[in-house]
């Protein structure tokens, strides 16, 4: 039987094995930057629930990435961490530019993102806080079939959003399919529409919300065999100090262990209006 140490008692621990990580320190250092200026910085793009949204009207950031933020600026404040108040700030990025938004410093950390060799070579990634399987969203009236090879054929047009693990899993598990990289998931989304594509390829979060937004998308979506699916959790940038992610990794460990990421993605599953109980069997957290 697992042993749950309380969440609380868990950060203070993180923060506990974070101090005692001491390789030279840089001058602009994540942990000293934010500790000075009491601002934690996170990513965001629009219209991804669960992950993050504002509603029509509103500038207020929902979504389980934005709950994981606020979440982490709590935790830094405190006693045995930085001891101070600190303020979350909402930073626009792009899928094709958020791993260069981290390491350019325009951002502190970002969360809903696979955790790939790739992207470790370029930022610290922390995580596994759960893991999504890639998935097809068609539309309506086409069904080639429940199988990545049975997607792989030119004549096929996949709408994917440029940049992500769901666009390198497509082009490799499915590699005759006409990949259409989009700049983002409503420019996916309106390839579908509009007939320039047969399918969204996507994972299955970001498939719940699309499906229910666009009537022109079949239901339910496709979960290719074999499933493949990769962990995800999230990122910041490589300090020279090691402090700041030594910190993320311990609390992203204990927000898994102790059942915290995934009570924020269930609940951000409810607020986005989606089913929790259209997630399939085979999502894994």
């Amino acid at each position: 039987m697992r042993l749950r140490i309380p969440f609380t008692i868990m950060t203070v621990l993180a923060w506990a094995s974070a101090a005692a990580f001491t390789p030279a320190m840089a001058a602009d250092n994540t942990w000293d930057q934010i500790s000075k200026t009491g601002v934690y910085r996170i990513g965001v793009m629009p219209g991804r629930a669960p992950y993050m949204w504002q509603e029509k009207g509103s500038e207020k950031w929902e979504g389980f990435s934005i709950e994981m933020g606020r979440n982490v600026a709590k935790a830094l404040e405190n006693p045995n961490a930085l001891g101070r108040s600190v303020k979350v700030e909402y930073v626009p990025t792009t899928w094709a530019t958020v791993v260069l938004d981290i390491q350019a410093n325009r951002m502190d950390g970002f969360f809903g993102m696979s955790i790939t060799e790739k992207r470790k070579k370029a930022i610290s990634m922390y995580g596994p806080l759960y893991a999504l399987a890639h998935v097809y969203i068609n539309a309506k009236g086409f069904d080639p079939g429940k199988t990545w090879e049975s997607y792989s054929d030119p004549k096929i047009k996949v709408a994917v959003n440029m940049g992500t693990t769901d666009e390198d899993a497509i082009r490799k598990l499915s590699p005759k399919a006409t990949v259409l990289a989009m700049k983002n998931s409503p420019e996916s989304i309106l390839a579908v529409q509009a007939g320039r594509a047969h399918a969204l390829g996507t994972s299955v979060l970001a498939g719940l919300n699309a499906i229910k937004k666009n009537p022109d998308f079949a239901s339910p979506m496709v979960i290719p065999t074999p499933i493949q699916s990769l962990p995800s959790g999230g990122g910041t940038r490589r300090d020279g100090d090691g402090r700041f992610y030594a910190f993320m990794q311990g609390w992203a460990w204990a927000s898994r262990n102790s059942g915290q990421a995934k009570k924020f993605i269930l609940e951000s599953i409810a607020n986005a209006g989606l089913d929790p109980k259209a997630v399939p069997p085979e999502m894994k957290f």
